[in-house]
C-alpha cells in the first residue's frame, strides 16, 4: 500500500511537472542582426539582412531554417558565415515571429516569393545568381519554392524531405490535419503521418507515412521541375525524420524524370544536425529530439560546411 501511494505521488508529481515546465515546448527565438547586419520588417519580409561589403553586386542567398520557426541563432550564425564568404544573405523567419502564425501550418509558400523578391532587388545583390539554403522543414519548402522558380541557381537542402507533409503546433505538441504549405490561398496535397511506433519515435510517423506514399503521386516534391543544382545533406542517424532516405528519393525522381543535377552528402553517424556552420562562442545550437546527439555531428557539420562552399562558389561564380 505504501509502495503504491509512493508510485502514484510520482506519478502525480511528474504529470504536474510535465503541465508547468512543458518541456517539449519550443522556446522561439528572434536573435537581433549583428555583425554589420540589420533587421528587415517590410512589405512580409521578416528576417536578418546581411549585405556583402564590397562595391561590386555579388550573389544573394535566402536562409530558411525548420520547424523551431522564427530567428535561431543557429540559422542567424549560419547566415553571418555565408556572408563572410561574399554573399548578402537574409535569414527568413516565416512563421512564429511578429504578427506571423504560431503554428507551421498553411504556411502560403509566396512568403518566400516575397523574400526571394526583396532579395533580388538589394544594391549589394546580383540578380542573376540566386540561392536557397534551408534546413529540415525549410528544406521541404526550399525545394518547393526552387520547384517553381526558374531564377533559383542553387539550393542546398540540409536533412531534407521528398514530399509535402502536414504541418506541426508546438503549443500543443501534436501534428496538424493541414498541410505545412498553402500556394494561392490553396493547400498543398499533403502526405499524411503514419503510425507512431513507440519504440522509434517520432521518426516513425515518416517512415510508416512514406511506405504510402505510392497511393499518394501529388504529394511528391515535383523536383523535375527545378532547373538549380542541388546539393543535398543527410545524417544516417535522424531520429527525427528519414532524410537519408527522403534524398535518395529526391536524387532518384530527377534522374528518372531528366530534373536538376543533385548530389547527396550523406553521413552514416550523424542525425538531424549533420549540417551547420562552425560554432561560434557563446552560440546555441539546435537541438532535435530528446537523446544525446550523435557523435558523428561535428565531423559531419565540418565536412558538409566546407562542402556546401565549394558548392556555392561552383554553381554561383559568373560564367
Amino acid at each position: 500500500m505504501i509502495l503504491a501511494c509512493a508510485i502514484a505521488c510520482c506519478l502525480l508529481g511528474g504529470l504536474t511537472w510535465l503541465v508547468i515546465a512543458k518541456p517539449w515546448k519550443m522556446p522561439v527565438l528572434l536573435v537581433d542582426a549583428r555583425e554589420n547586419g540589420r533587421r528587415v520588417d517590410e512589405n512580409g519580409v521578416f528576417g536578418n539582412y546581411y549585405p556583402t561589403r564590397s562595391a561590386e553586386r555579388h550573389p544573394g542567398i535566402l536562409v530558411i531554417g525548420g520547424s523551431e520557426g522564427g530567428i535561431h541563432d543557429q540559422v542567424d550564425r549560419d547566415a553571418r558565415a555565408l556572408s563572410r564568404e561574399g554573399y548578402s544573405v537574409l535569414a527568413l523567419s516565416f512563421f512564429r515571429g511578429p504578427g506571423q502564425p504560431r503554428a507551421l501550418g498553411l504556411i502560403p509558400l509566396e512568403v518566400f516569393d516575397r523574400a526571394l523578391e526583396w532579395l533580388r532587388y538589394q544594391p549589394e545583390v546580383d540578380a542573376k545568381f540566386l540561392a536557397i539554403v534551408g534546413m529540415s522543414k525549410g528544406a521541404e519548402a526550399a525545394l518547393l519554392v526552387a520547384s517553381s522558380r526558374p531564377d533559383i541557381t542553387a539550393v542546398v537542402a540540409a536533412v531534407p524531405s521528398s514530399v509535402v507533409w502536414p504541418g506541426f503546433d508546438w503549443a500543443r505538441f501534436r501534428g496538424l490535419k493541414e498541410s505545412s504549405w498553402s500556394r494561392e490561398g490553396r493547400p498543398l496535397s499533403m502526405l499524411p503521418y503514419g503510425r507512431m511506433s513507440w519504440a522509434s519515435g517520432v521518426r516513425s510517423i515518416y517512415e510508416n507515412g512514406l511506405k504510402a506514399v505510392a497511393d499518394h503521386p501529388e504529394t511528391v516534391i515535383p523536383i523535375e521541375r527545378c532547373r538549380a543544382a542541388i546539393l543535398l545533406v543527410c545524417g544516417g542517424k535522424d531520429q527525427v525524420w528519414p532524410s537519408c532516405v527522403m534524398a535518395e528519393q529526391i536524387a532518384a525522381r530527377a534522374r528518372e524524370l531528366s530534373g536538376s543535377t543533385v548530389t547527396i552528402l550523406s553521413y552514416p553517424d550523424a542525425d538531424h544536425g549533420a549540417f551547420a556552420s562552425p560554432m561560434e562562442p557563446g552560440g546555441q545550437t539546435r537541438r532535435f529530439g530528446f537523446g544525446r546527439p550523435a557523435s558523428g555531428n561535428v565531423a559531419a557539420q565540418t565536412d558538409s560546411w566546407s562542402r556546401t562552399l565549394a558548392f556555392l562558389r561552383d554553381r554561383l561564380q559568373p560564367s
